[in-house]
């Protein structure tokens, strides 16, 4: 019972922090070095997106025996 009502009023206090977050317009990751001179990791490079294969050919159509084939 204490576990439920910790957890509870835990998901109230994270919500209202995230609440007040939003409305102050405080963005989700620090926008200046943390440490002086430290800098942000550069972005991979951009990869070339894979070349695109053909779609595989049509199998014909198994024939059973005694049935006519659809045309």
């Amino acid at each position: 019972m204490i576990a439920a009502v910790t957890l509870i009023l835990l998901i109230q206090r994270i919500s209202a922090a995230q609440e007040a977050r939003i409305t102050g317009g405080i963005p989700p990751w620090p926008t200046a070095p943390v440490w002086p001179g430290q800098t942000w990791p550069a972005a991979p490079p951009a990869q070339p997106a894979p070349a695109a294969q053909p779609a595989p050919a049509a199998r014909p159509a198994l024939e059973v025996p005694g049935v006519a084939p659809a045309s």
